[in-house]
């Protein structure tokens, strides 16, 4: 695939052939670390490496993109704005929870406070709950005054549940929350994962403007690199987790490695056995700006790709060790006997799904997938035997957890269908027959725009169907296996294939044999999952259980009974006695 692709709207790159990918500067970059600069006048190269003092003409209008398919949002009010947030200053509580040192107060100073133009507004969710609003705001075109600035959106988030947040208004454009504090002398800047860490890092560090990413670890919308391009240094002070790391080695790609310093989790910096700050607010909190400073002052660049010693391994090695639970994955809530089992869902891992037609493997990816989703982890769903819109109203009613085919109206499904759109859920546009390549094509786009972390294809015999004859059939799925496989280890991204078995005995449970084709998709595969549906011998009711056949994480095997409920559209675990009394029930 002699293919590279620069994106129009931001400079992007991406090829096909090598897998390099990055923005403009990296693209800049390599061609003149390539061809050198001297076919190029000297003032032309001069130019040509520098970095700008100030975005280029045209780019101000564009300072931040749109969503892919939305019109340009309407510019809010920023002065409006502001005003509203004043009123936070006259809230006790509001004030007592980003000012305080206890508990999960945010030990902030007023003057950050005001800086960042912080607000209080009241949203619903179950309940009316007080929120703290964290604007998206940038200098007007012919601004008068620092203070002459309009929005682009806002953030609200519960001071009670953090996982309550909205982006406001609906269906609107990309942003850093502190933007506003960027001058065009400023030559580098702080990303970071949260708004409070930015302005916590502004307290220890206040010569180097901090702003938040739009979507903590989840996403770095390709809309906003070329506002970055202009800086000669882009510190990343991502949370001391799994999440924050692996994000750290994703948003440096798009970036670009060579300018990027990665701050550290602070343990050369602080006394033998002192806890180590779980992200930038919890520094400052705990330890003061004096840490903050000298964290970010203390940053080092990330190690080259495929050359590391061990002094590069230490602090992730010492990570795992320390936090075991994090490297197991993001757990299942909805079925937790299975999480039991396989111990999480990880990233880089391939999962091989199989069963009789119609025991429900769809239903079961979708249910699995969601509750990944409502986690934070952005899918990308691959339906080749049925359309967008069926899979689409199937995940929909399992996420409203109640059926609706009788009670849906204009206003419910208005409201649910805002709720659903706000998962970080995307389908790719295929059916049937499907060309592997093309899909691979599809699936790096969207790890690279969406930053996709998980992708379930639905499944491989739909998407070749046609696409060979007698053992070229076999050939062709185990490339195709192959591929996917490379695409799950070099992204970092868990890929759940679904693969038909061959024809079996009628209400016999399906072996690792099963699995159609040759032997290259259970010997490349982490997981091996089959969605058994058998009558017992000597009984009459029909038992359906999710077996784990291979677990390359920890070995760890085993089954998982489930019952589905037509209430919720869902599986769910069958209780112990309930699997005693179907083994107990006689024919008749």
């Amino acid at each position: 695939m002699w293919k590279l692709y620069v994106l129009g709207r931001n400079g992007a790159f991406k090829c096909f052939r090598c897998n390099a990918a990055g923005s403009w500067f990296d693209f800049q970059n390599k061609l003149l670390q390539r061809h050198g600069t001297n076919g190029l006048h000297a003032e032309t190269a001069a130019q040509a490496t520098a970095p700008t003092s100030q975005p280029s003409k045209g780019l101000r209008d564009r300072e931040f993109g749109t969503s892919q398919g939305l019109k340009t949002p309407v510019l809010l009010d920023g002065s409006q704005y502001i005003q509203q947030a004043e009123a936070l200053l006259k809230d006790a509580a509001g004030m007592e929870y980003l000012t305080g040192t206890e508990g999960n107060q945010r030990g902030l100073s007023l003057d950050t406070i005001k800086k960042y133009k912080v607000g209080l507004t009241h949203l619903r969710w179950d309940k009316e709950e007080i929120c703290i609003s964290f604007p998206w705001l940038r200098a007007k075109q012919a601004a008068s005054s620092p203070d002459d600035l309009e929005m682009v959106r806002y953030k609200v988030r519960a001071m009670r549940d953090k996982s309550k947040m909205r982006l406001q208004p609906k269906g609107g454009g990309w942003g850093f929350f502190g933007w506003h504090l960027v001058k065009e002398e400023h030559s580098e800047i702080i990303l970071t994962e949260g708004e409070f860490d930015a302005m916590a890092v502004s307290e220890g560090v206040p010569d180097i403007p901090a702003v938040s990413l739009p979507n903590g670890a989840s996403s770095l919308p390709p809309e906003l690199l070329p506002v970055l391009e202009r800086f000669n240094k882009v510190y990343l002070w991502m949370d001391n987790d799994a999440v924050g790391q692996e994000a750290i080695r994703k948003f440096a790609a798009k970036l670009g490695r060579g300018r990027c310093l990665i701050v550290g989790d602070g343990s050369e910096l602080l006394p033998e056995g002192s806890a180590l700050p779980k992200d930038a607010n919890d520094a400052l909190k705990i330890h003061g700006p004096d840490l903050v400073r000298r964290m970010v002052y203390s940053a080092r660049r990330l190690p080259h790709s495929r050359v590391v010693g061990f002094e590069e391994l230490r602090g992730e090695i010492l990570h795992e060790l320390l936090h075991p639970d994090q490297i197991c994955g993001v757990k299942c809530q909805s079925l937790p006997q299975l999480d039991k089992i396989v111990k999480g869902h990880r990233r880089g891992e391939l999962t091989i799904v199989t069963g009789p037609t119609g025991c429900g493997k769809t239903t079961l990816l979708s249910q699995l997938s969601l509750d990944y989703c409502r986690q934070g982890i952005n899918t990308l769903w691959g339906s080749f035997e049925i359309r967008n819109s069926r899979l689409g109203k199937k995940m929909l009613m399992q996420h409203a957890a109640a059926s609706m085919e009788m009670e849906v109206s204009s206003e419910n499904f208005s409201d649910l269908a805002d709720r659903f759109e706000e998962l970080p859920l995307y389908f790719l546009n295929f059916h049937g027959s499907s060309d592997v390549d093309e899909v691979l094509d599809a699936m790096e786009y969207a790890a690279y725009a969406h930053d996709v972390e998980h992708v379930v294809l639905d499944n491989l015999q739909f998407m070749l169907s046609g696409q060979g004859r007698g053992y070229d059939r076999f050939d062709m799925q185990d490339r195709s296996i192959e591929k996917f496989r490379r695409f799950s280890t070099r992204h970092n991204i868990h890929v759940t294939l679904v693969i038909h078995p061959r024809k079996e005995a009628d209400n016999e449970p399906l072996g690792m044999q099963s699995v159609f084709g040759g032997a290259k998709a259970t010997q490349e595969a982490d997981n091996i999952w089959i969605l058994q549906h058998v009558v017992p011998h000597g009984t009459s009711a029909s038992v359906k259980y999710l077996e784990v056949k291979k677990n390359r994480f920890d070995g760890d095997l085993g089954s998982v009974h489930l019952r589905f409920d037509r209430q919720q559209q869902s599986f769910v675990t069958r209780s112990d006695a309930e699997i005693k009394a179907m083994r107990t029930q006689k024919p008749g």
